[in-house]
């Protein structure tokens, strides 16, 4: 099980979002103030330890309503199936023993709300009105009763809930929380079954540590509360099978429980020496009268059944303190050690760990340490399985992961009018090649994107610092390096997906060889260009210089001069077609392409001292960084003014 989708209406900065999240790795990028936060508070109200409508639980607020003017929330996460994926029915009849649930036959009816139903309908695509007929409760027990009880099953019943609750597809927890006109907040939180297109709501919310147990990390580390033991999380279930685990092992002479409780007995005898004087006092003034035969009791140790529930963390670095006392870097890697011990030591296939900002207060390499625990937590080869994580960072080391099958990123934005908006993009296989190089990760937390070919970004950079004042960086703009002009039009895909403006700086060759080698640059080129224009482009690259006289042009030109060759008359006007496309693509498409090779934009007397072997290398990076910081020379100086000029646009557009 994983948490496949989280649809969040009216909540906080949220007018409506839709994530579909992968089984594995989600990372939620965005800047400040973007609504990051607000998805992982709406995620733990539907997934955390508390139960969302719990009466006391202070979840909402008025103040929780988008904008302040609505009146209804939705929270809505849905819980699909892997194939690894299977709800262990004697957990669920241990923990559930005492609980039952009730089925409704249409949401419709139960809700007696048709804006409730109206929701669901238009999120889920489904015609309710289409699938009146549903749920039949004699498909799990031999009776008619509308409700199912846990404890006391028959063999019989038992079979038929197990291999009922493992056929359903998806369960989806759907909270709502109302607001009335005197700004009383009324909260409902509802679990529903999807199986063949059927669907059928339980008037209880149940089995929901069963179904897809968690742990929720907010950004400022909280040990004492995330790793205090209770019946319910997955710290408590973890300490509780352990005991339980040594207690069935051990040797009775070597049974490190009978020391305890001697240890606890000792304990308490020399409480009761401490505090004799006060209990008698106590026991002398407020329990003689009405409270015949009351004791009163002070204790460093609680009873041997509750050992799990008295555990302390301690770390030891030199220093030994409680693990709250510690840096927030090891106590994010000792939780996520601890989930990841729990669910492979229990075989758990059904896990969501959620993090906020596992970065904060951490150096780089520590942020590496980090990703790499989280990344080994998602590959469980131990059970074969793959957990999910959901986290936030503003650190683009958390988003390079080559061995994490297709995770998805996903950019966070907002505008006044819907409030936060978010769109992802799944790194798949030709995706991972792109950020090889650590700095391109820098794509997914910039608003534009400039796309370079190999080592020309530096002289951009440059450019930015000494002719720009570093604007850039002011303006959250990025400069991404593809190893080939192949790279470009996966990098238009990733920025097309999470709506990222992009510009192109490319070779004069990627006009006559790559920009239409692709369907989906094709596409996304007749949207900007326009018919007439487009048009016009692909008749010049696969008419015009597919004659004879022009074809070896196409095949193996490198800059525009080598029109000068050909000797028949049109060549004149092939180059006003090759400028003119030129011209287009740039204002048009945000395309920029050059005359020549990037090799060709150097001033002779620099050329031959900057290139190497006629090629602009690294080495070329350190020479002309050189010329430009320690000799203190222009722009002007180093490079022909055709190229300035393109520099010049191209840093005015962006």
């Amino acid at each position: 099980m994983y948490l496949s989708r989280l649809i969040i209406s009216n909540y906080r900065s949220i007018k409506f979002l839709d994530l579909e999240f992968s089984p594995t790795k989600n990372v939620i990028i965005g800047h400040n103030n973007a609504g990051k936060s607000n998805i992982i508070k709406a995620l733990n109200i539907i997934m955390g330890e508390q139960t969302p409508d719990y009466k006391k639980y202070e979840n909402i607020s008025e103040r929780d309503f988008f904008n302040g003017t609505e009146n209804e929330l939705f929270i809505i996460g849905e819980i699909s199936k892997k194939d690894t994926s299977c709800i262990d029915f004697n957990n669920l009849e241990i923990n559930l023993a005492g609980t039952y649930i009730t089925l409704q036959n249409d949401l419709k009816f139960y809700y007696e709300s048709s804006q409730f139903y109206d929701f669901v309908t238009k999120v889920f695509d489904v015609n309710f009105d289409s699938l009146r007929k549903v749920y039949d409760t004699k498909d799990l027990n031999e009776g008619s009763k509308k409700f199912i009880i846990f404890n006391n099953l028959s063999v019989v019943e038992r079979d038929k809930i197990n291999d009922a609750i493992n056929s359903i597809s998806k369960f989806i927890y759907v909270f709502r929380a109302k607001k009335d006109e005197e700004n009383i907040v009324e909260k409902d939180f509802r679990l529903v079954f999807v199986k063949d297109n059927h669907w059928y709501i339980s008037q209880r919310i149940f089995m929901r540590n069963e179904l897809l147990i968690s742990a929720i990390i907010p950004p400022f580390r909280d040990p004492e509360y995330q790793l205090k033991p209770t019946s319910w999380n997955w710290f408590g279930k973890m300490m509780k099978n352990l005991i339980k685990e040594k207690k069935e092992k051990i040797k009775e002479d070597e049974n490190p429980f009978g020391e305890l409780e001697k240890a606890r007995s000792i304990i308490k005898k020399s409480a009761d020496k401490i505090f004799k004087d006060l209990k008698d006092e106590i026991e002398k003034t407020s329990l003689v009268s009405g409270f015949d035969g009351a004791k009163l009791i002070f204790s460093f140790m609680d009873d041997e059944i509750d050992i799990s529930k008295n555990i302390k963390i301690y770390i030891d670095d030199g220093f030994t303190a409680p693990i709250n006392e510690k840096g927030a870097g090891i106590q994010s890697a000792i939780v996520i050690s601890l989930f990841t011990y729990f669910v492979r030591k229990n075989a758990v296939s059904n896990s969501l760990l959620c993090l906020e900002e596992p970065e904060i207060y951490l150096h780089p390499h520590a942020c590496r340490v980090i990703n790499k625990k989280i990344n080994y937590f998602i590959n469980d080869n131990e059970n074969k399985v793959e957990h999910q994580v959901i986290l936030t960072t503003h650190n683009p080391i958390f988003v390079k992961d080559e061995n994490i099958h297709n995770p998805r990123i996903f950019r966070v934005w907002k505008n006044k009018e819907n409030g936060t908006i978010a769109r992802y993009v799944e790194i798949n296989e030709d995706f991972k090649n792109l950020f090889i190089r650590e700095e391109n990760s820098e794509l997914f937390f910039a608003i534009k994107v400039i796309i370079t070919e190999g080592f020309d970004k530096y002289i951009l950079k440059f450019y930015d610092s000494l002719e720009n004042s570093s604007q850039l960086d002011e303006k959250n703009i990025s400069i991404v390096s593809a190893e080939g002009k192949n790279d470009f039009i996966n990098f238009i895909k990733i920025c097309e997906k999470l709506g990222i403006d992009f510009f192109i700086l490319a070779d004069f060759d990627y006009l006559l060889r790559g920009i239409l080698s692709n369907y989906e640059l094709k596409e996304y080129l007749k949207e900007k260009l326009g018919t007439t224009s487009y048009i016009k482009l692909e008749k010049l690259i696969n008419h015009y210089l597919s004659e004879e006289s022009y074809r070896s042009f196409r095949d193996k030109g490198k800059k525009i001069e080598e029109l000068d060759d050909i000797t028949e008359e049109s060549k004149e006007k092939i180059k006003d077609y090759i400028l003119q496309g030129i011209k287009e693509l740039k204002e048009k498409a945000n395309i920029f392409i050059l005359t020549g090779e990037i090799e060709d934009i150097f001033k002779k007397d620099y050329k031959e001292d900057i290139l190497e072997n006629e090629k602009f290398t690294f080495e070329s990076v350190i020479k002309l960084r050189k010329y430009l910081i320690e000799d203190n020379k222009n722009f002007s100086d180093i490079f022909e003014e055709e190229f300035l000029n393109v520099l010049k646009e191209l840093f005015e557009k962006v």
